[in-house]
């Protein structure tokens, strides 16, 4: 039944706590907008003026950074009037020199890409010869401003007149530029051309094409209704932002910096210090007072919004108000709410908002347990990747490694193969974490206090505390643990290869201890490990054929101070994976073998059987090599390494008889494809195609023919590392060295040194690009005696250092 709500007695001098609350806010909130008001009916008549002045302000701002711009294209532009190569090229006469254009054009390709120069193209013309270059080639003149910048104003006879009558700089009016080529029809946009020259040299100038919207839009700030002009000394409009009436005469013929109103239009100038332009922005009085009477809606819209908020807010605080102390008291003690079930709805709405509120702090603080407890799983799992990698992590974190108990550790790495990238929709760093919790499931349930965490972008740990150390697992702690038998893990119900491997650590323990270690074929470890991860490594079985899973667990261990140590025992195992494309447990460690593979006369054999490009010998003797690295018990790693170094060879081999790697490749780049080997039939396979292939290229290369400029273009691109100066090659044809030069430079155009240089440094290139050789190889491989001298041709070839081209390119 509901309680009669009791009002108490009010006598004449008492109001209710409601009223008197929601009065006192509102006599506040009506003195507070009679101030507004005051203020703003004060202000209001001067903002008018603000506006004015603030127009003012804006175009000075404007003025200056267009000034700016200009400067810095000026000053960018006589560095290049007075480079080096721009003098040869000025200086060549009719002769043109296109290994320095070459250069040029690299450099104004560089230029061109900072968009804070907004330039859309820098032109060379040369007035007397007619010839013209830009960031795209070379052309003459008729043909650069009829077809690729054409416009009706700018013309090649245009252009000759004004080198001749400009002394040195002269920004023109802006204007459309069109490309009307047989192949193309399109517009550059609205460009403003400025020259750029020497004042007492008329043969180069530059023409600059400015980018006159998108300089616009990047200086000013229009105000609604207002159009930016430039005008030159001449009074003649270089841009204005938008069609309108032609400007005042009183304005044209303007000094100095103010503002004129002319009819119903604020006109405000400026002259620019560095160029002398007129920067003039025509503001409709019309607009002016469209802003005051849009800040006079706005201020009363917020002035009415913000007296309905503060009346509707005093309501609803003077309403929480009302309620006397008491009677809160009674709804915390009728309703239960910390902890225990939600009331029904009651019909006093007080009643359940005080419900709502208190279960939403109930919520709220279990949300916060929740995110306190993820955030200190992730904490300790910092702290232990600290201790395994031995990381100063600091004081505050040693609390969260806990204290030392048994533990063991077991780490898997996983390689995702090319079949998964092709057949498998999702992605590897989801395919990674769904491993991760399959492992973390596994562990949990039988290690309650189990951690699993991902260490590097391959590898995931787990870490197993033990409430007592287990019979047949082992132990690093006092006494020598037992050599153990580790198994390669099949699926299950198929045939398991057990291999005997030495546990790592064990013969640290034995020698400490001074206790035996068990013979090999002691199974009671061994059996418990394989116990205990047989079911993870079925699941890994069913994806044996998308990744491969290497599995290295731990002895147990007794101090947190050995994380470090198990850690790096653990990654060792790992490095003991053999070849195989199966779930592989390791649990055992021993050396890895020394192999002499392939000894000096073998690799004698290969390496010249590469160069002469014999498939019959090279394929059969890395077969054999192969074998013998599969019968001296190499792992994994060791064969990849191998398949690397036979990779490397043979395209040194190529390099030096000028056949291209592509040549050779096909699909993923040839390392890539040595990654996806995983056995040794796949490696047999891949050295099968690749070695023929090569062979063949270096046969086909072996059999081409050319007479003398051809002969000497071949002998060039084939011995590029050797000795390739003039009287060497004019040696071999007979002839003087003189004279070669200038056959060559007769037929060809190029200069005989300038060709070396190009090929070799092309051939470097290629070199960053497709291969990993070392800088000092590629060095080498291209006839530079020093690495100091490759980095410094190098980079003045291509703007770049070896090392940042290389990463560039990739």
């Amino acid at each position: 039944m509901k309680r009669p709500i009791r009002i108490p007695n009010i006598s004449n001098h008492q109001l209710p706590l409601f009223y008197t609350l929601l009065c006192s806010f509102v006599a506040i909130i009506v003195l507070l907008a009679s101030i507004h008001l005051a203020s703003y009916s004060f202000f209001r008549n001067r903002i008018k003026d603000e506006i004015i002045v603030n127009s003012g302000l804006n175009l000075n701002t404007t003025a200056t950074n267009y000034e700016k711009q200009f400067k810095v294209v000026r000053s960018f532009m006589l560095g290049y009037l007075f480079d080096n190569d721009t003098q040869v090229l000025k200086s060549g006469g009719d002769a043109i020199r296109y290994d320095v254009v070459s250069r040029v054009q690299h450099e104004l390709q560089a230029t061109m890409n900072n968009a804070q120069l907004y330039l859309d193209n820098i032109i060379y013309f040369f007035k007397d010869t007619g010839f013209v270059f830009d960031r795209d080639g070379t052309r003459d003149a008729s043909t650069m401003f009829t077809k690729f910048y054409a416009s009706d104003t700018y013309t090649e006879a245009f252009w000759k007149g004004e080198v001749e009558e400009v002394d040195s700089f002269r920004v023109y009016p802006s204007a459309v530029f069109r490309m009307n080529t047989a192949f193309e029809q399109s517009s550059h946009g609205n460009l403003m051309p400025i020259l750029i020259k020497s004042p007492y040299d008329e043969r180069l100038a530059f023409i600059l094409l400015l980018k006159s919207r998108a300089v616009y839009e990047a200086f000013h700030q229009p105000k609604p209704g207002s159009n930016l002009y430039i005008l030159n000394p001449d009074g003649q409009v270089l841009f204005h932002s938008a069609p309108s009436a032609e400007l005042p005469a009183q304005v044209r013929a303007a000094a100095g910096q103010g503002y004129d109103k002319v009819g119903d239009t604020y006109y405000f100038y400026r002259p620019g210090r560095e160029t002398g332009l007129l920067y003039v922005e025509a503001v409709a009085d019309r607009g002016l007072t469209d802003q005051i009477r849009q800040l006079n809606t706005i201020m009363l819209a917020l002035l009415g919004l913000s007296i309905l908020i503060g009346l509707g807010v005093s309501y609803v605080i003077a309403r929480r108000f009302h309620h006397p102390l008491a009677r809160l008291i009674r709804s915390i003690q009728a309703y239960s709410v910390l902890g225990g079930p939600r009331a029904s709805g009651s019909r006093i709405r007080e009643y359940n908002m005080l419900h709502t509120t208190f279960d939403q702090l109930s919520r709220s603080n279990e949300a916060i347990h929740l995110d306190l407890q993820a955030k200190n799983s992730m904490l300790q799992q910092f702290a232990y990747m600290a201790k395994l990698k031995k990381i100063a992590a600091g004081a505050a974190l040693e609390p969260s490694v806990g204290t030392d108990r048994p533990y063991r550790i077991v780490l898997v790495h996983l390689e995702f193969k090319a079949r998964f990238l092709t057949e498998i929709s999702s992605s590897p760093h989801r395919a990674f974490n769904t491993y991760k919790e399959v492992i973390d499931l596994h562990f949990s349930g039988q290690y309650p206090d189990s951690l699993t965490f991902q260490m590097e972008r391959d590898q995931i740990l787990s870490i197993l505390f033990l409430d007592e150390e287990p019979d047949g697992l082992g132990s690093a702690g006092g006494a020598a643990p037992s050599a153990v038998v580790g198994g390669i893990a099949g699926v299950g119900g198929r045939e398991r290869t057990v291999t005997k491997i030495g546990e790592p650590g064990a013969a640290k323990s034995e020698a400490q201890s001074g206790a035996p270690a068990a013979a090999p074929g002691s199974a009671g470890p061994a059996a418990a490990h394989e116990a205990e991860l047989a079911g993870l490594v079925q699941l890994f079985e069913a994806d044996s054929a998308y990744c491969n899973f290497t599995i290295a667990p731990s002895p147990v261990r007794t101090h947190t101070t050995d994380f470090a140590e198990t850690y790096q025992n653990a990654l060792d195992l790992i490095a003991q994976r053999r070849l195989g494309e199966d779930v592989q447990v390791v649990t055992e460690w021993r050396p890895l073998p020394e192999l002499l593979i392939p000894t000096p006369s073998e690799e004698t054999e290969l390496a010249a059987n590469l160069q002469a490009g014999v498939d019959a010998v090279t394929v059969p003797l890395v077969d054999k090599l192969l074998d013998q690295l599969e019968q001296g018990g190499a792992v994994a790693a060791q064969v990849r390494e191998f398949a690397k170094d036979v990779v490397n060879r043979t395209i040194k081999a190529m390099y030096a008889r000028n056949v291209p790697v592509q040549a050779v490749i096909d699909g993923d780049a040839v390392y890539g494809q040595v990654e996806n080997c995983h056995t040794l039939e796949q490696y047999k396979a891949f050295f099968h195609a690749f070695l023929s292939r090569s062979a063949a290229a270096i046969q086909e290369k072996k059999s081409e023919t050319d007479p003398i400029t051809k002969f000497v273009i071949e002998y060039v691109e084939g011995h590029y590392g050797g000795d390739l100066s003039l009287d060497a090659l004019a040696h071999k044809l007979g002839i003087t060295g003189p004279y070669l030069s200038s056959y060559f430079k007769e037929k060809t155009g190029t200069n005989f040194s300038d060709y070396i240089y190009t090929v070799r440094m092309n051939k470097a290139s290629e070199m960053l690009i497709e291969t990993d050789l070392l800088i000092q190889e590629i060095a080498s491989l291209v006839g530079y005696l020093t690495v100091a001298s490759f980095n410094r041709v190098f980079k003045r070839y291509t703007g770049m250092t070896p090392s940042e081209f290389r990463r560039h390119k990739r």
